[in-house]
């Protein structure tokens, strides 16, 4: 992608990136319960769900920092190096315990398919993974139109509309870091999820509406804490939660797999979406409204678990 001279050579370093990205996530996350002590696993999981978000920020903050203004290249080749960095530290440390041929069973193409579909039959799982990709569809489209909510919407002007988004994302991802943390803390200690998962969505919701509400700098001050911090409390317990609820604890890998990929669905979604309302109803507030729903309805579907407290 540095040097990349046409849009297809672009889109083929995105795919190859994200492909890369999605893998490590998903591997990252299953070793949760394959190395780490139930009693332990709070602290661990609290982490492995902000670090998506986090790492974002901080990948940001490399680039425009570190690289010459312009250099485009100089950007890719400091987050693959710096990734590449984290990674060899990450395998240097780790030690898998070996698994033998025997443990294996015998790969087939039917049972491998179906192995997608039958969490599903799971109510909890279920409910646990449309949880998880409804209010990360509700962070996406904060952060897909965020931009052109103040630009166009509020008529900032561009530059001033940039800064912006920036100390609202520099606000929203230190709640965040600090709230999970605490939310990791806090179910290590008492052991209940549920609330902190609904009282985290609901306050995203909160702040999404008081964003539309209350156009103002300090307004969107305000939203950039309790958004921040509504989603830490979610992140900060949802891979806990997860794992609790997985239906088969010989498929876990693969069903964490599941789990990973409810961040990126949104990432289809979340313009399509943004699309079809901002071209019939042209309302960034009803674009907004529908991202609260889709907390609320996050939170909604977290209430019928029976797997957790």
């Amino acid at each position: 992608m540095a040097w990349a001279s046409t849009i297809p050579i672009l889109l083929a370093g995105e795919l190859l990136a994200q492909v890369g990205v999605d893998t490590i996530l998903a591997t990252v996350t299953a070793l949760l319960p394959d190395q780490i002590p139930q009693q332990q696993r709070a602290g661990p999981a609290a982490l492995n769900g902000m670090a998506p978000i986090v790492g974002g920020v901080l990948g940001l903050v490399l680039v425009t920092r570190l690289t010459a203004p312009g250099s485009v290249w100089q950007g890719y080749v400091l987050l693959a190096l710096v990734s590449a960095a984290c990674i060899g530290l990450f395998l240097l440390v780790l030690r898998e315990r070996p698994i033998s041929r025997q443990d294996v069973a015998p790969f087939a193409w039917r049972a491998f398919l179906a192995g997608f579909v039958q969490p599903l039959g799971s109510r909890d799982f279920a409910c646990t993974l449309l949880s998880r990709a409804l209010v990360f569809l509700s962070f996406t489209v904060l952060g897909s139109y965020l931009f052109f909510y103040l630009s166009q919407g509020l008529r900032l002007p561009v530059a001033e509309a940039a800064q912006a988004v920036t100390t609202f994302q520099v606000l929203s991802t230190t709640a965040l870091t600090i709230v999970a943390l605490l939310a990791g803390a806090l179910v290590q200690r008492f052991q209940r999820l549920k609330p902190c998962i609904i009282t985290g969505a609901l306050v995203m919701a909160a702040s999404l509406l008081l964003l539309v509400a209350v156009p103002t700098g300090r307004g969107l001050l305000v939203a950039a804490v309790l958004f921040g911090g509504g989603f830490g409390a979610v992140l900060g317990v949802d891979i806990t939660l997860a794992i609790r609820v997985l239906p088969n604890a010989a498929e876990r890998g693969k069903d964490l797999g599941l789990i990973s990929a409810a961040i990126f669905l949104p990432l289809i979604a979340s313009p399509l979406i943004g699309a079809l309302i901002l071209t019939t109803v042209h309302s960034f507030a009803v674009l907004f409204g529908v991202a609260a729903v889709a907390s609320v309805l996050a939170a909604a579907f977290i209430v019928p678990l029976r797997a957790v407290r």
